[in-house]
């Protein structure tokens, strides 16, 4: 009996230290996008992806782009949690490099206002949107999300 206490005490413990090592990568680890992260995650690349700002009402949407002129546009969407990261791959595959990508950052997520969620779908979708079709004239328009995007 008094082995399974202190097999349950040592258990506590590495649990509890598990949940101040995931605190502190939390705090540690920035999730947001910036162009400085673009330039460095994309160094090697022809084409590097922009990063720029659309707005939402008084929320931003931060917008990945990597401005290819195609007639071909992949819209990524990410869902709930989530960040424009979470698409970043798509960027680096050589078969996409004529194909234009934009990804879509939601409000409260990563640099699109962080921690302030835009609860409203109705206006995310319409700003995207919005956006989407002064980009898309007379071009092909794939959207992929995932979750909650």
């Amino acid at each position: 009996m008094k082995t399974i206490i202190k097999a349950l005490k040592i258990a506590v413990v590495v649990l509890f230290l598990l949940l101040i090592a995931v605190m502190i990568f939390i705090h540690v680890v920035d999730l947001r996008m910036s162009q400085k992260v673009v330039d460095r995650q994309f160094k090697n690349l022809d084409h590097k992806p922009v990063y720029d700002t659309i707005y939402c009402g008084e929320d931003v949407i931060n917008v990945l782009d990597n401005q290819c002129l195609s007639d071909t546009i992949i819209a990524f969407i990410h869902g709930s949690p989530g960040s424009a990261r979470d698409f970043l791959s798509f960027y680096k595959k050589n078969y996409l490099k004529d194909v234009r990508m934009i990804t879509f950052e939601r409000p409260g997520y990563a640099s699109s206002n962080y921690g302030d969620f835009q609860h409203d779908l109705d206006a995310q979708v319409k700003a995207i949107e919005q956006y989407l079709r002064e980009i898309s004239h007379q071009k092909t328009l794939i959207l992929v999300s995932h979750s909650y995007g």
